[in-house]
């Protein structure tokens, strides 16, 4: 296969907006030598697959089950909706190494991965899936930081206090004890908070500072999708403040609890994650450290990364939607105030580029030789300015989505 004249984004590569050709062969991005079909890129942006660090796709099949009452979360169908908008690979945090066999359902169109929730080792026929270990409150963090070991990829870390008043120093207080060693921090964007008369005060700047003195520290965040959310958590404390529940039990197959949660734009705690998210993603300055995931279902639904992307990429579209969130919010917020603007360079930083170095993954993430050939080409309209909602249709429906050398998807239909 060889796509031709795409405008290519491939920070990975140092590639910003260049025309270029692009060649794949046995499955992966090669230099020449390609044969089959030729596809015209002209007037395409192309990037490789985009990255999901962290999802979790099989668990919430499994716990939604599990919880009965009618709903439902279909793991297939989640693939299929990353797919369409040019996710092709996702890391699952937390199942053990026993679970593996599971992902076998989510269909094979998908790179996927696995954390381990807790320590040990896996069977060396799931070695391949196998990257890390998960480390979950305070005696996860002590655990971890006990330890003296340094594996490839680095450990994720989630740390206790998530979502409350003054939890920013939480997140100082770790990054001095790392000490340089390395680690992944999960949904950094909700431990960015002071307090102000009891309530939470966003302090992405703050954050955004304390993180870019800590290079050794890569880290992923998103702001919540407004909608129906599955909470997943192995954080006992986290799942008490969530549900009102003194004591909790994990059920029977799954490390994790699990509550049903819609985020509202009415709600005052709602509106104020959403605009860290948002305010702490364009705070940074070294995006090489951040990833854009929205811990899915926790976060909400996949199909509201599009609306992210396109937030961050135009500021009248952010500006709008935050006027439509409850009034006390951007009060507490300098959102409003800041001017910055996602580039597609950019916007292939946190999607692709940076998820593929937090986990070691040599070969994905861009369109180098010998990468593995997932390659995405959006679509952007032929005549005038790109609006948020022309950016937000782009990303939502690829003109083609391959993996691994194979068209899936051509103009949002399923080949």
């Amino acid at each position: 296969m060889r796509i031709t004249g795409a405008t290519v984004f491939d920070p990975a590569n140092k590639v910003n907006g260049l025309r270029r050709d692009i060649n794949v062969s046995g499955g992966r991005i090669a230099a020449s030598g390609v044969e089959g079909e030729t596809i015209n890129g002209s007037g395409c942006i192309a990037m490789a697959g985009g990255m999901d660090i962290h999802a979790h796709v099989i668990s919430a099949g499994r716990n939604a089950g599990l919880m009965g009452g009618g709903r439902a979360f279909d793991s297939a169908k989640t693939v299929r909706a990353m797919l369409a908008q040019g996710i092709t690979c996702f890391v699952e945090p937390g199942l053990n190494a026993k679970s593996a066999a599971l992902a076998e359902n989510i269909g094979g169109d998908i790179d996927f991965f696995l954390l381990l929730l807790e320590t040990g080792s896996c069977s060396e026929e799931e070695a391949e899936r196998f990257l890390t270990r998960k480390y979950v409150g305070r005696e996860g963090v002590e655990l971890f930081l006990a330890e003296d070991d340094e594996p490839a990829v680095p450990p994720h870390i989630h740390l206790p206090d998530l979502g409350k008043p003054g939890n920013i120093r939480t997140l100082e207080s770790f990054l001095e004890k790392l000490e340089g060693r390395r680690c992944h921090l999960s949904h950094v964007a909700y431990y960015i908070f002071d307090s102000l008369h009891g309530k939470l005060y966003p302090r992405p700047a703050e954050a955004a500072s304390l993180l870019s003195e800590h290079p050794n520290v890569t880290f992923d965040l998103g702001p919540p999708v407004f909608g129906d959310a599955l909470t997943l958590t192995a954080d006992e404390e986290l799942f008490g403040r969530i549900t009102g529940t003194a004591e909790s039990e994990l059920p029977a197959g799954s490390p994790y609890l699990s509550a049903e949660y819609v985020f509202q734009k009415s709600r005052f705690h709602d509106a104020v994650f959403w605009l860290a998210g948002m305010e702490l993603l364009l705070e940074l300055r070294d995006l090489s450290q951040a990833s854009l995931s929205i811990d899915f279902p926790s976060g909400g639904a996949i199909k509201g990364y599009p609306g992210i992307i396109a937030r961050l990429m135009s500021k009248t579209a952010r500006d709008d939607y935050a006027r439509g969130l409850n009034p006390e919010a951007p009060a507490v917020s300098a959102l409003l105030s800041n001017g910055r603007e996602y580039s597609f360079f950019e916007t292939a930083q946190i999607t692709r580029t940076s998820p593929a170095r937090a986990l070691s993954l040599s070969d994905r993430g861009h369109l180098g030789n010998g990468a593995v050939a997932d390659i995405v080409l959006y679509r952007p309209p032929q005549e005038g300015e790109l609006t948020g909602n022309e950016i937000e249709r782009m990303f939502a429906r690829p003109a083609l989505v391959v993996k691994s050398g194979r068209i899936i998807y051509r103009n949002d239909n399923p080949i």
